[in-house]
């Protein structure tokens, strides 16, 4: 699995994007900061893609959509 960040527009409603942006990649799109109230967190949201899925091609495909303002593919974790 890949993982993508997005970041949406703050006029967007984070329910709302979630559930479109989800229709768009395929797969669940959630919260990158669940249950925060502070409103710049709650613009960030996350995607763990499926294997057979091109973590590039979804990201220029959220880059294009009007709600999103950024994506990027996390990069992978490593040890300090």
């Amino acid at each position: 699995m890949t993982d993508v960040v997005i970041q949406i527009s703050p006029e967007i409603g984070r329910r709302e994007a979630t559930t479109v942006l989800t229709q768009l990649v395929g797969a669940p799109v959630g919260a990158l900061f669940p249950g925060t109230d502070d409103p710049e967190m709650q613009s960030w949201l996350h995607v763990a893609l499926p294997s057979d899925r091109d973590a590039d091609e979804v990201v220029r495909e959220l880059v294009g959509h009007r709600y999103v303002e950024s994506a990027y593919v996390k990069p992978p974790e490593s040890v300090p």
